[in-house]
């Protein structure tokens, strides 16, 4: 394609270069640079694209895309080079999300559950759905790659994947017939401006609390974040019992779901079930997903689907037909086969540990065990938070590893147990020992809880991300616990 069509919505000024030349594609990484490229230099974390200018034209780049004038060579100069790279990414593939409603769910907790809910209420209503997630990208729940045949893999294992497999993935999703996209947009990708070239139809706020501070600083950059996402989304759905989504709603309309819209409530490990108002209707909503954390991710997304134009029964009837949510309260023991229940939770939040803890105690007949650690090189405020939540509302923890990628794993502990009064707790590093020690000492009618990981199938240490599946590991442990 010509340089000026990938660069078309941009504030651009061309030196050394002409917008009629022919290029091939973008480029972020100098390393993937092909001659007729073009690379865009990239602040990040302890590097700066533009000290990687030379290996990207020695490799064939045509133009340097850059916030500044690069001496002696061929340049487009921007003002925001991650703004620009989205964009660019976005004509490469055609645009690929004007073709399709799109939906974009943000929030602290509750994305990936509400994103399941609303994705199972449109198709329940007819229509071919995609989704773009923590999970992956799914059409009409068929996991897919991107539209090159690549499939997502590390670079795009995250909540909102980099434009280069975002627009890919939306181009296959299009081309693929479907109409309305659900996507999990992270407050990641709004600092980096990754959907900034998108247009949303609806856009959901779940809830906010402490997460992030090692990326935001502030609960209020935080906040700013997340609400300059669903400012900009056509109409809006927050939960009204959420005290920052109230103060968003403040400042524009939006349509508030809370509890005040919830009649007749029904919420337990076998399931919720509620009567819920909405425009002067009444759905009957059920799942046999548990939790009052449900009542919210079923409703929001209700609620989205409702003002989408899905029939009020398409909507009750997807919701009852959504079982269960990968790394969302996934049980892989049961208690009616072993005598306790094991369940597996990616919650790794302090407010998401304390809500899926306060569920589980509610028809607890025996101890609740609480396995969990903290990720290395993320917000380390929050794990002394994490500590004290654990050990409050648990009978007995085991504080051990998550990802501890390159910080040393047991200095993250320590700033777990900096919160903690350590009467109920013990220390086991190796999550594959902490997780054995868990199953061996569970009782009958006990609840062992592996929080952290959820849908993961991986451990990242160091520089390596190795197989690492917690359903596995449980099975070994169970086999070794019943002597088989």
């Amino acid at each position: 394609m010509l340089l000026k069509e990938l660069l078309s919505g941009l504030d651009y000024r061309l030196i050394g270069v002409d917008a009629c030349d022919y290029i091939t594609r973008p480029y972020c990484d100098s390393r993937r640079v092909e001659p007729g490229g073009v690379f865009v230099c990239l602040s990040g974390r302890g590097a700066d694209g533009e000290s990687y200018v030379g290996e990207a034209v020695a490799s064939g780049a045509v133009c340097i895309v850059a916030e500044r004038v690069i001496e002696g060579v061929p340049c487009a100069c921007v003002p925001d080079t991650r703004y620009a790279l989205a964009v660019m990414w976005n004509n490469y593939f055609g645009r690929p999300g004007e073709g399709m409603r799109l939906y974009g769910i943000t929030g602290t907790n509750g994305k990936t559950s509400t994103a399941a809910f609303l994705a199972s209420c449109l198709s329940a209503g007819g229509r071919s759905v995609g989704s773009v997630g923590t999970l992956g990208i799914f059409c009409n729940g068929e996991r897919i790659g991107s539209s090159d045949g690549e499939t997502l893999g590390a670079a795009a294992a995250m909540t909102t994947p980099d434009p280069e497999y975002l627009y890919g993935a939306l181009r296959a999703l299009r081309d693929s017939g479907v109409t309305d996209c659900v996507m999990e947009v992270s407050s990641h990708a709004v600092s980096y401006r990754k959907t900034d070239p998108l247009k949303f139809d609806i856009g959901i706020f779940t809830n906010l609390s402490p997460e992030h501070l090692d990326h935001h600083k502030t609960m209020e950059e935080y906040y700013r974040a997340k609400a300059s996402f669903v400012a900009r989304c056509e109409r809006r759905i927050v939960n009204g019992d959420d005290s920052d989504c109230r103060r968003f709603a403040q400042s524009i309309p939006c349509t508030s779901l809370g509890m005040d819209s919830v009649r007749e409530l029904r919420a337990d490990t076998g399931g919720v079930s509620y009567k819920m108002c909405f425009n002067g209707s009444e759905l009957f909503m059920e799942s046999c997903i548990g939790g009052e954390f449900t009542v919210y991710n079923s409703m929001l997304s209700a609620g989205a689907a409702l003002l989408a134009g899905v029939h009020p029964t398409a909507v009750e009837r997807g919701t009852r037909a959504l079982a269960a949510v990968k790394g969302r309260l996934e049980r892989v023991v049961r208690m009616e086969e072993h005598g306790f229940d094991l369940i597996i939770d990616y919650a790794h939040t302090p407010a998401a540990l304390e809500s899926v803890l306060t569920h589980l105690r509610k028809t607890l007949k025996g101890r609740l065990i609480c396995v969990f650690g903290c990720g290395g090189e993320r917000d380390r405020q929050k794990r002394p938070l994490m500590g004290r939540v654990a050990e409050r509302l648990s009978d007995a923890v085991i504080v051990t590893g998550d990802n501890p990628r390159c910080e040393e794993p047991l200095g993250i502990i320590r700033d777990i147990i900096g919160g903690m009064v350590l009467d109920n707790s013990v220390v086991i590093p190796d999550r594959r020992e902490a997780i054995f020690c868990a199953v061996s000492v569970a009782g009958r009618g006990d609840t062992v809880l592996l929080a952290g990981k959820g849908h993961e199938t991986y451990e990242i240490r160091g520089e390596k991300k190795l197989e690492f599946d917690e359903r596995e590991v449980v099975r070994e442990a169970l086999r070794i616990k019943l002597g088989t």
